[in-house]
């Protein structure tokens, strides 16, 4: 059996004429399809990979939700995020007392260009589309009644 390359079908590769790929479906955090981008899909069972996830739902709710994102963007927070955390990595050996001599210059360019980055998102917080406090007690009064209202 041939392996199926990604975002092609099982039917496209046995020789059936007439059918296109699937195109793979919009990228959102809040689902985890098999085309979905990997900060998303991550396995959450190991620490890194939940922090990883977790900062990146914080800086798309920082730039004013997922939805608003530019596949552009959303490609340079994934990269943000592996080297912040690959910053972190090192400062951690040197709390520890490693020697890393080889990697001081390397570690003060990599926090510039995670500065550059930031910057290139924007480090200011978007504010998001919010109702008014009247119509956010009306909403949520509606809600609690239909929790409390017998089944």
């Amino acid at each position: 059996m041939r392996p199926v390359p990604h975002g092609y079908t099982e039917g496209t590769l046995s020789g059936k004429r007439g059918q296109r790929p699937k195109k793979p479906t919009a990228l959102d955090p809040r689902k985890s399809t098999p085309t979905a981008d990997h900060a998303v899909r991550i396995d959450g069972r190991f620490l890194l990979p939940r922090v990883a996830k977790q900062r990146y739902a914080e800086i798309c709710a920082d730039l004013g939700g997922y939805d608003t994102l530019s596949h552009a963007q959303r490609s340079i927070i994934r990269r943000a995020i592996n080297l912040e955390m690959w910053i972190e990595s090192v400062e951690a050996q040197l709390q520890r007392g490693k020697q890393i001599n080889d990697l001081v210059g390397l570690l003060a360019q990599s926090i510039n260009t995670l500065l550059g980055i930031y910057r290139t998102l924007g480090i200011r917080r978007q504010p998001r589309d919010i109702p008014d406090l009247k119509t956010y007690l009306e909403q949520r009064g509606t809600q609690q009644e239909s929790h409390d209202a017998p089944q």
